[in-house]
């Protein structure tokens, strides 16, 4: 077959209420829902779907945009698979210094809100199959006026501020500040057939190896660098078994200390060879709000923003361990949530979740013995 058949096989797409998921989109005060805007379309162009978000409580609320994908994608957001199998997120991982106020997005009792997002921009679908969509996010949910929502920016020991500590202790207690799940009903979309795969350009990947790209501070970076693969052995070395260093970071998840061990290692062993650093214009997905971010596929390129320079010493090595931690050859970790107290807190709560979750590797490593 040639690459323009290919290239005109179909996806079809065609969302059905699962009865048992349906109950989980209906639970709590939002619903989420996630709908093709076609019934198909050609293999490998544009995959885009209406993400919604509606508020059906008689409050308002207020919801961080960045843990849905109303705002695109900075994480991974959505659980796709091909035919059982997971598909990779193949977007980027963003550190950030949020929340900020602009990054909450308040919605009225009864009201929604929407955007169009491109599924294949984040997701890897070009092989044909039975694909199902979700989304089930863990969002951060305020209820109060907005002259009290919680926004601050991370210190320069890669920790939420004392403000935003106090702010959320305030939401808290007032029970104004709560986590809630939130899933899309289930769709499913088959891809008939296999888009075009883009050759490899080897003479590319040889070009851009062992390299700096637009950073004048190299120094400070390589430094970064050897003090994360150290903290990286301590971490090791502090779990060799389920004590209270592991439960710290990682809560009751008593089996798989050997693998956790084993994802400290892997960083160690990845930072001792050289890392590619891109920073101003060749990092071109940076905001304000970003410190830094990578991609899960790559295993040793991490993109620097201007914030990280904000930080001290401590923090710049923080970001760096925090960034290896989601390359699929270290730990494949996602971004749950952020800082210090944060991380300890979703151990105590959601163990499975702080097993998959960047910063607690990351503060583990800066705070191992």
């Amino acid at each position: 077959m040639s690459l323009l058949q290919h290239r005109r096989n179909f996806l079809a797409f065609a969302v059905v209420a699962a009865l048992a998921l349906a109950s989980v989109a209906t639970a709590g005060q939002l619903r989420s829902e996630l709908v093709p805007l076609a019934g198909s379309v050609t293999a490998g162009e544009e995959v885009l779907f209406r993400f919604s978000l509606s508020n059906t409580g008689k409050d308002d609320v207020f919801v961080l945009a960045y843990e849905t994908p109303l705002r695109g994608f900075e994480r991974d957001l959505l659980r796709v698979t091909r035919d059982g199998e997971p598909i990779p997120y193949v977007g980027i991982m963003a550190l950030r210094l949020g929340p900020a106020a602009d990054d909450w997005v308040r919605l009225g009792a009864g009201e929604s809100v929407s955007a169009v997002i491109d599924l294949a921009a984040a997701y890897d679908l070009r092989r044909g199959g039975t694909y199902t969509v979700q989304f089930t996010g863990f969002l951060q949910v305020f209820r109060g006026p907005e002259r009290r929502l919680p926004v601050a920016a991370l210190n320069s020991e890669g920790d939420l501020d004392e403000g935003y500590r106090r702010g959320v202790a305030e939401a808290a207690a007032s029970a104004e500040l709560a986590g809630e799940l939130v899933a899309a009903p289930l769709a499913t979309v088959a891809i008939e057939g296999d888009a075009p795969i883009q050759p490899v350009d080897e003479d590319e990947l040889v070009a851009g190896a062992m390299a700096f790209y637009g950073c004048s501070d190299t120094s400070t970076l390589t430094s970064a660098q050897s003090t994360a693969r150290s903290r990286a052995a301590r971490a090791y070395n502090a779990i060799p078994s389920y004590n209270t260093f592991y439960r710290t970071w990682f809560g009751t998840t008593s089996s798989y200390v050997s693998t956790v061990r084993g994802r400290f290692a892997n960083s160690y062993n990845r930072l001792g060879q050289t890392v590619d650093y891109y920073c101003g214009s060749y990092a071109p997905y940076c905001q304000p709000n970003y410190i830094a971010y990578t991609y899960k596929t790559t295993s040793n390129r991490i993109y620097i923003c201007a914030a990280f320079w904000n930080q001290n010493a401590s923090g710049k090595a923080h970001t760096i361990a925090h960034e290896s931690f989601h390359w699929n050859t270290v730990a494949g970790a996602d971004d749950v949530t952020y800082g210090y107290n944060n991380c300890i807190n979703l151990a105590a709560t959601r163990p499975y979740d702080a097993l998959r979750n960047a910063d607690n590797y990351a503060y583990a490593t800066t705070y191992a013995p």
